[in-house]
């Protein structure tokens, strides 16, 4: 059983912010999350324990695909045998006519055209170009090409339409849902191969190592997160961070502790902002992070067993009192004073005994 790594390419510069049908316009990266792109390729060196040529590294021929290659080359090191390998049939769906157009001008001059293609997105061919469909087809057979080629791992860089239309073909979806398949910048979508059928492990996933100052500054950006927000966020990840001294013999993950603090609240000003969060992050292809933000305001806990990052998160969320670090007791003291019925007291109550329940754990750690 081998893997492959279906990668979507890094982020391209946007000039105009117009948006825009874009397929096979040849778009350079953006500069700013060059380092983000290294680091998965050091990642990949992780996954793979420093085994020398274990994997080959393919791409389509577009820059915003061979560049993302190439950064990821130079954080894998030598575990990529020889050198990377171009193949158009992993480039995105040809757009034809309608090539870095502004969808506006399109809906303006081709009005009927945009309605046929909105009744059918996967399956409707841009003029003189081709569907998203075809353009699966065109990926799978890329694919299939190197499969036949190498029994190492695999890794392929390539496009978010390409990568979904095949994802679609190969799990029996219709080419017209494949919006609905996460494919973040950078993602990776990973295969399981035993030579004859291949297995979905995940679609659009992003090691947490992956979220970058940068990275974590778009996310902030994107979903319109407030200042006082991000405050609160920054404070808890820094309440966390103090109690790492105490717990440092404890097998726990610091750094995804602490990178869900800085986005458990990013959609706070929305209700049940917690799972519409971890939903936010699957999306991006966060998925560690999301687990943790998911549970930050209604969390299970066993009295008797270890402690845990979710644990971790919610302890520290429960001494942040907007951005400042107060006791469990004060922070519940305020939050109390906003029940304004039985059940919300109720509940009230029941998070208040899970935060002590935490604190007494980390005590006695």
């Amino acid at each position: 059983m081998r893997t492959i790594y279906l990668v979507r390419h890094g982020k391209v510069k946007q000039e105009d912010g117009l948006r825009r049908c874009i397929g096979q316009t040849d778009l350079p990266l953006d500069d700013a999350f060059l380092p983000s792109i290294v680091e998965l390729g050091a990642w990949f060196q992780r996954k793979q324990q420093g085994r020398k040529a274990s994997m080959m590294l393919a791409s389509g021929t577009l820059q915003r695909a061979s560049h993302t290659a190439a950064c990821i080359r130079e954080g894998a090191g030598d575990i990529i045998s020889g050198n990377i390998v171009f193949d158009t049939n992993l480039n995105e769906v040809d757009t034809g006519l309608w090539e870095n157009r502004p969808f506006e001008e399109i809906r303006a001059n081709e009005g009927r055209l945009f309605e046929e293609r909105g009744k059918s997105l996967g399956y409707f061919r841009f003029p003189q170009g081709e569907s998203i469909y075809e353009a699966g087809k065109r990926f799978e057979k890329g694919l299939n090409h190197f499969r036949k080629e190498t029994g190492k791992d695999l890794i392929l860089v390539s496009h978010a339409g390409a990568i979904r239309a095949f994802l679609c073909e190969l799990f029996g979806l219709s080419a017209d849902d494949y919006r609905k398949l996460g494919a973040a910048n950078i993602s990776t979508t990973i295969l399981l191969d035993d030579g004859k059928h291949l297995f979905l492990e995940r679609c659009g996933y992003k090691p947490t190592c992956l979220l970058s100052k940068i990275e974590l500054a778009a996310l902030y950006q994107t979903y319109n997160v407030p200042n006082n927000i991000i405050a609160h966020m920054k404070k808890t990840a820094e309440m966390a961070e103090t109690l790492k001294p105490r717990l440092e013999e404890k097998k726990l993950d610091w750094d995804l502790i602490k990178k869900a603090a800085l986005l458990h609240d990013m959609l706070r000003t929305e209700r049940l902002h917690a799972l519409k969060g971890a939903d936010a992050l699957r999306k991006e292809g966060y998925y560690e992070i999301a687990e943790l933000v998911e549970q930050h305001h209604d969390l299970e806990i066993k009295e008797d067993a270890p402690l845990t990052e979710a644990e971790i998160l919610f302890y520290a969320d429960a001494r942040v009192m907007e951005d400042q670090i107060v006791s469990v007791e004060e922070r519940y003291r305020a939050s109390y004073m906003k029940c304004r019925c039985a059940e919300a007291y109720k509940k009230h109550e029941a998070l208040y005994r899970k935060a002590k329940m935490i604190e007494k754990k980390i005590l006695e750690a």
